[in-house]
Order: C-alpha cells, then structure tokens, then sequence
C-alpha cells in the first residue's frame, strides 16, 4: 500500500471494479441460466449470488460497532438484484 493511499477511496475503486466485472459477466447470460443450476448438487449463480449479497449485507452493516454474522433473512426476487441492493442501502442509509 502507497503511503499517500486512502483505504475508503481504494476499497470503492475496488467495488466498483467488481461491480462492473459482474454486470459484465452477468450480461452474457439469460435470465434462465443465471437461476437454473448446472447440476443438482450445485447452486445456481442466482442463489449463489444472494448468500454473496447477504455476507456482504451482513459484513459492512454497523461494522465499526459489531462483529460477525447478523443473520438477517435476504430474500432478493429473480432479476431484482440492483433493485434489491440500492432499497435495502436506502433503507440502512436514510441520509444518502
């Protein structure tokens, strides 16, 4: 890490670079195979994609004041994930 670096700005350099790098994968898919899985025993990238969401939920909520899991339910709709995310951000950030 640079002296000069800041982590905040580095840390959202670095999920927006993410963010992109999925919605591009994601673009090449159709709705069906992002929620049909591969095989039986295997998730698909729709659930796959809300256990992500929910630790990721879980992770940054209240994160300088408590520590681990917070076991909240996430239920995101087929196809509703940006919805999903930008409400449920609303709703824990009601000054933004």
């Amino acid at each position: 890490m640079y002296i000069d670096s800041h982590p905040l700005s580095d840390t959202i350099n670095l999920f927006h670079y993410y963010k992109k790098l999925t919605e591009r994968s994601l673009s090449q898919l159709n709705s069906s195979q992002i929620h049909t899985p591969i095989k039986p025993e295997i998730s698909s990238i729709a659930v796959l994609m809300k256990h992500l969401a929910g630790n990721q939920i879980s992770r940054w909520t209240h994160f300088r004041s408590e520590d681990g899991e917070k076991w909240e339910s996430l239920s995101i709709p087929p196809g509703k994930t940006d919805e999903y995310n930008r409400k449920k951000y609303k709703e824990n950030h009601p000054e933004s």
